[in-house]
């Protein structure tokens, strides 16, 4: 990569990127506009959420977490990224939680809550 746009269109919310593409392909031509999707590399598959389910404590991305008893915690996570309304976790969640997605800022932990029912898949 050559140069990173310092700021995202505020349109789109991309970021320019100018590279140098190593032996491209015949079909490549000067000036071509192209959408590139970079291969997660090694570790744990992140988890895709709601942007709604994120809670800021401290600065720091954190989700409520629903027990067996119904009552939340809060739990602090890492996000491998943003995008317009999904927010990608790498760290924080195990498989099988279910996490908050509404509301977030008015819970407390230990509180109770009333699980939505599920849709059918």
């Amino acid at each position: 990569m050559r140069e990173i746009s310092p700021s995202a269109d505020p349109v789109t919310r991309t970021y320019q990127v100018r590279t140098t593409i190593v032996k491209p392909p015949a079909s490549l031509r000067l000036g071509m506009t192209v959408s590139v999707t970079l291969a997660r590399v090694g570790g744990a598959p992140n988890i895709a959420l709601p942007s709604t389910a994120i809670f800021q404590k401290e600065g720091k991305p954190a989700v409520w977490i629903v027990s067996a008893d119904s009552t939340v915690e809060l739990r602090a996570v890492t996000v491998e990224r943003y995008d317009t309304d999904r927010v990608y976790v790498a760290e924080g969640i195990r498989t099988g939680e279910r996490v908050v997605t509404a509301g977030v800022h008015r819970l407390s932990p230990g509180e109770k809550v009333k699980l939505a029912p599920e849709k059918p898949q």
